[in-house]
């Protein structure tokens, strides 16, 4: 028994030098650093060990025992939603025919009406500038 109790003895001792010794390496780690920056840091190994070690799951679909008469038979009844809206919805506006007069400019003339031109590439207004129009031949 005397012999056991020694080694019960130096067992305990070792165990109780190595926590101690993790103690001062995890104090020193965290020496000068945000409690909050260190909080974020665990928070986010706990997540990557927690996503990477959890058993994966099939999922739990619907459709994942229909039979393939099953699956056709659901095929065959959809009805899909227009992806775009059908011509007799559109408002008038949508549906005219615009006939855009004139050369490149801030304005256009749409059906006779002046607009603000906001689809040409004149940011800078040099293509009304006489002095371009002139060294280019246009």
């Amino acid at each position: 028994m005397p012999h056991s109790q020694t080694n019960e003895d130096s067992v305990s001792a070792v165990l109780q030098s190595s926590v101690e010794d993790l103690r001062k390496l995890l104090e020193l780690s965290v020496e000068g650093i945000p409690v909050t920056h260190l909080i974020i840091e665990v928070s986010l190994i706990l997540a990557l060990v927690i996503t990477v070690l959890w058993p994966k799951r099939k999922s739990q679909g619907a459709n994942d025992d229909l039979t393939n008469t099953d699956k056709e038979t659901l095929l065959r009844e959809w009805d899909p939603a227009p992806l775009v809206t059908p011509a007799e919805e559109k408002p008038e506006w949508a549906l005219g025919n615009y006939i855009a007069e004139g050369v490149v400019s801030t304005h256009v003339q749409i059906n006779g009406a002046s607009k603000i031109n906001l689809s040409s590439f004149n940011f800078l207004g040099l293509v009304e500038n006489e002095e371009v129009k002139v060294g280019h031949n246009f």
